[in-house]
Parts: structure tokens; C-alpha cells; sequence
């Protein structure tokens, strides 16, 4: 029977659910993670522990349910937001552990970035507001200033559900929800905020491209799948940010529609 599983990446752990191509639920599993303190408001995971939580869950699904793994035609991620995981030119993770959404360590640089943007039309363009530090910008500015080495060898920066589909497909690309997140990303334009990425001094290539969120970004590689136990060409689409993906579960998408979230 053809299915398709959802993988949530949370703050304590991924949880994964199996589905029936009409949506029908069909079992679920959960695997947790560490979240590590290394500082006064350093809050820092582990992509790598991402990807080993991914894997357990994935083979708990196929086990307890009794599918196989053939039988999984697509896969899609939701993942905690406000992440920015560097990575070298052949997609290699350049720093072990990395800042989570919670992590405000990055006061002095978001008081400099608003010392060049009005903190107002920011609010009001991208969405983001307190604390600011935990936007994704912030926590850029503050790798290029405590980390100069590593800044030098980025190519790219992505967050925690794309660096788990770049593990799956080899490609990286980003949505729209997850985007706008970092800061940088204007609401109404349904795009990256060219202003807001020249106030920071970033270059633009630094930002994966941004597709829809049910967009195909690629298919499950062979190695990935002796890793993970799904099967090679499976699909992978490009999936959300948490936040966005619970108010589509939630249904809260309509007009006097609500739902409360408390992280």
C-alpha cells in the first residue's frame, strides 16, 4: 500500500508519523535529542544527532508497522526554526553543534543591525520581532564576528529540516515559511529582503533558494538510504517551518480561524 511519512524535528526530539495516501494515519514514533548549554544563553543541538533521530524513527516506523520501505513513496519535513548551519562548498557541516531557535547570544550584533534598520518597518516587513536576537541574521553577524574562520569557509547556510533533506537528497533549497524566519525575508514580496541582507553585509549566495513548501527538492540518494533504510528514489519535498506546518494541522488557515502554540 502506497504511503508517505511526516518527520517533525523538535526541540527535544523528531517524531515521525506513517500515512496512508489519503492521509489515513498509520503509526508514529519518536526519538529524542539533546539540547546543550554550553553558555549563559547558548542554546545549541546537533545536526548530526538530527540525522541519527530521522534514521531510528524511520526504521521504528517500517518495523512496527510492517511496511516496507518501497512502499513509502514521498517524504516531507517539519523542523524548529530560526537555525543557520554552515556549510563548506560540498556540503559539509563546518561546525559540530549549532544555535537553535531559543538562543540569545547574539544581543550586541542585533543592537548594530538596528542601529542601520528601523526596528519598526523591520517588525512590520518581516514578521520577526522579540527577542530579535534569535532571528537568524543575528545569529550570522555573530558567527562572522566570533568565528572569522569558519565564516570564510561557509557557502552556504541552512536550517535544521534542510540540512536533514540535503542529507536525503544532496540538494539544498529552503520554503517559504522557514525564510521567513531568518530575519531577512519580506512577507508581502514573498521574497528575501534585498535591503535587510545588504544592512547586514551578507552576501545573498550565503541563503539557500527559497521554492514552495510541497515542492519535490529531490529523491532519496543510496547512500542516504543505507543510513536511513528508506528507498533509493524515494521522494523528498521540501516541507516547513514547525510553527507554520502545526496551523495547517491545527486549521487555522481561514479567516477567524486560531490556534495558540506554546513552545
Amino acid at each position: 500500500m502506497p504511503c508517505i511519512i511526516a518527520y517533525d524535528l523538535g526541540t527535544g526530539g523528531v517524531k515521525a508519523s506513517l500515512h496512508s495516501e489519503d492521509g489515513a494515519p498509520l503509526g508514529r514514533a519518536f526519538s529524542a535529542y539533546e539540547t546543550y548549554y554550553p553558555n549563559p544563553r547558548w542554546h545549541e543541538q546537533r545536526p548530526r544527532e538530527w540525522w541519527q533521530g530521522v534514521c531510528r524513527v524511520t526504521g521504528m516506523l517500517l518495523r512496527d508497522c510492517a511496511v516496507k520501505a518501497a512502499d513509502v513513496r514521498a517524504v516531507a519535513l517539519s523542523g524548529h526554526s530560526l537555525v543557520a548551519a554552515p556549510l563548506a562548498g560540498d556540503g559539509t557541516l563546518l561546525m559540530d553543534s549549532v544555535p537553535i531557535w531559543s538562543d540569545t547570544r547574539a544581543g550586541v550584533e542585533a543592537q548594530e543591525f538596528f542601529s542601520r534598520v528601523p526596528y519598526d518597518s523591520w517588525y512590520m516587513s518581516t514578521g520577526n520581532g522579540d527577542p530579535a536576537e534569535t532571528y537568524s541574521v543575528m545569529k550570522l553577524l555573530w558567527l562572522r564576528r566570533h568565528y572569522p574562520e569558519v565564516w570564510e569557509k561557509t557557502a552556504k547556510f541552512v536550517g535544521s529540516k534542510d540540512y536533514i533533506n540535503l542529507l536525503l537528497t544532496g540538494n539544498i533549497a529552503t520554503d517559504h515559511s522557514y525564510a521567513s524566519g531568518s530575519g531577512m525575508y519580506d512577507l508581502t514580496g514573498w521574497k528575501y529582503h534585498e535591503g535587510y541582507i545588504a544592512a547586514a553585509g551578507i552576501d545573498r549566495c550565503l541563503l539557500p533558494d527559497v521554492v514552495s513548501s510541497h515542492t519535490v527538492v529531490g529523491a532519496v540518494t543510496a547512500r542516504a538510504a543505507a543510513e536511513c533504510g528508506l528507498a533509493p528514489g524515494t521522494l523528498v519535498a521540501c516541507g516547513g517551518v514547525d510553527n507554520a506546518c502545526m496551523a495547517l494541522g491545527a486549521r487555522g488557515v481561514g479567516e477567524g480561524r486560531a490556534y495558540t502554540s506554546l513552545g
